[in-house]
C-alpha cells in the first residue's frame, strides 16, 4: 500500500473502498476502514481459519495485548493493563454501569443527560427499570450556553439538589448533537459530590486529544471504528486502577472471576481480529500526520461546509461556544418545510430519499424536538461533497412532496 504522504480529499479516496457513485458524509456513524487496515485484518482472519486451535489457544492474546498498548498510548493511559477491548462504546458503558450497580446501595441515583446517545439512554433505562440497580435522573444540557463553564455549573446545581446520585454517564462528544463537553471539569465536580463517572467517548478517539489520567474518570470507553480507522466492532474500555477489582464484562465466559483484564480478554469464540489490527490503524493515522495533520485538513473544510450549508438552507447551526465544537462534526437545522412531524421516523425517511434519489449519505436525527442534519468531515471528503448535499436539500425544499 502506497504511503499517503499527508494527502487528503480526492487524493486519498482510493485508500478507502467507498463507492465512487455516492457522496459519503456520514463517517461519524459507521466510519470507513483504510485498505491497509482491512487487508491486515484479512490476514488475521486467514490465520485464524488455518488453525482455529492455534489462534484461540496461543496466538490472539499477544496480538490483542499489542493492540491494548497502542490504545494506551493514544489515550494517555499510564498502563496498557488498564485497557481492555469491547465491541462498542455502549458495551463499555454497560459493563461499567452493571459493575458499579453491584457495589451500590439499591436504588442509588444514576444521572444521564437529555443529549445522551439513544442506546445509552436505553441501557440506563434497562439497568434502572428492569434490573433495579439504580433510579434514573436526567440533567438538561440543551443549548445554548454562554461558555463551557455554564455546562459545568448545571452539573453542580443539579448534584447540589440531588444527593442520592452516585453514578453519572457523561458524553465526551454528544451524539447526534455534536457538542464537545468539558469532561475534565465535569468529572471534577462529580467527584466533589462523591459521584463515580463513566465517560462515553464514542466519538472522541482520533477526533480529540484524550488523556484519561488527566480526566480521571472511573471508566472511559470509546469507539475506534469512527475516527481512528479500525474495523467495526472495535472499542476500548479504560478502567481506573482503583476500579479494576469491581469491573466485570457483560458476558460471563469461562474466564469469569479470573480477574481483570483476563475476563475481558478471553470471551469464547468472539471475533478478536479487529483488536489485533489497531497498530496498523495507528500507522495509517500517523502517516496522515496524526491528529494535528488531520485537524489541519478537516477543521477548515468542515467550518466552510457548515457555514455554506447554513447559508444556503437558511437554517442555523446548533448554538455552541467555539471550544465546545468538535473538529469533525457539526449540525445544521433541517429545513422547516421538510420537518414533517419532527420525528426520528421522518428523519430516517429523509435520509433514505437522500440516499436513493440523490446518492448521498447523511445523518438526520431529532435534537431538542426538531430534526437536525449532522455533517461529518473525514479525510477523504472534499468541498464538492457538501455542495452536492446542499443541492440535494435545496431540490427537496422545492419538492417537499417527496417526503409525504
Amino acid at each position: 500500500m502506497a504511503e499517503t504522504g499527508g494527502l487528503f480529499g480526492a487524493e486519498i479516496r482510493d485508500e478507502f473502498q467507498l463507492s465512487k457513485e455516492l457522496v459519503h458524509l456520514n463517517h461519524g456513524s459507521f466510519g470507513s476502514v483504510p485498505r491497509s487496515v482491512y487487508e491486515a485484518r484479512l490476514e488475521r482472519m486467514k490465520e485464524l481459519e488455518i488453525c482455529p486451535d492455534d489462534w484461540f489457544r496461543y496466538n490472539f492474546v499477544p496480538l490483542v495485548k499489542k493492540g491494548s498498548e497502542t490504545v494506551s498510548k493514544l489515550i494517555g493511559s499510564s498502563s496498557s493493563e488498564n485497557v481492555v477491548f469491547v465491541e462498542n462504546a455502549t458495551g463499555g458503558v454497560t459493563a461499567a454501569l452493571r459493575s458499579l450497580g453491584l457495589k451500590m446501595q439499591p436504588k442509588a441515583g444514576l444521572l444521564v443527560t437529555g443529549l445522551s446517545y439513544e442506546a445509552i439512554r436505553h441501557t440506563a433505562h434497562k439497568v434502572c427499570e428492569i434490573e433495579g440497580h439504580f433510579v434514573l435522573h436526567t440533567i438538561n444540557l440543551d443549548p445554548p450556553y454562554k461558555d463551557k463553564f455554564e455546562v459545568v455549573q448545571r452539573y453542580r446545581d443539579y448534584l447540589s439538589s440531588h444527593s442520592d446520585i452516585h453514578v453519572a454517564i457523561v458524553d465526551h462528544i454528544t451524539s447526534p448533537s455534536t457538542l464537545l463537553l468539558p469532561v475534565k471539569e465535569i468529572v471534577s465536580v462529580c467527584h466533589e459530590f462523591g459521584v463515580a463517572v463513566i465517560i462515553d467517548g464514542a466519538h472522541a478517539p482520533g477526533q480529540v486529544e484524550i488523556n484519561v489520567e488527566d480526566i480521571n474518570a472511573e471508566f472511559y470507553t470509546g469507539n475506534l471504528h469512527k475516527w481512528f480507522f479500525c474495523p467495526r466492532g472495535c472499542a476500548f474500555l479504560h478502567v481506573r486502577s482503583d476500579q479494576k477489582d469491581i469491573i466485570r464484562p457483560v458476558i460471563a465466559s469461562s474466564f469469569y472471576h479470573k480477574g481483570f483484564p483476563e475476563e475481558f480478554l478471553t470471551q469464547g469464540t468472539r471475533d478478536n481480529t479487529p483488536f489485533t489490527v489497531v497498530p496498523q490503524a495507528m500507522s495509517f493515522y500517523e502517516r496522515l500526520g496524526g491528529i494535528a495533520g488531520i485537524h489541519a485538513y478537516c477543521v477548515p473544510l468542515l467550518k466552510w461546509a457548515a457555514d455554506m450549508m447554513s447559508e444556503r438552507l437558511g437554517e442555523p447551526l446548533i448554538a455552541a461556544p467555539s471550544d465546545m465544537v468538535p473538529p469533525y462534526m457539526r449540525v445544521v437545522r433541517f429545513p422547516e418545510i421538510l420537518q414533517g412531524d419532527r420525528t426520528k421516523a421522518h428523519g430516517i425517511k429523509a435520509q433514505t430519499i437522500l440516499r436513493y434519489q440523490y446518492n448521498t449519505t447523511a445523518c438526520i436525527d431529532v435534537i431538542t424536538g426538531e430534526l437536525w442534519l449532522r455533517l461529518s468531515c473525514a479525510v477523504y471528503n472534499k468541498r464538492e461533497d457538501y455542495e452536492r448535499l446542499a443541492e440535494a436539500l435545496l431540490d427537496l425544499k422545492n419538492h417537499p412532496e417527496k417526503l409525504d
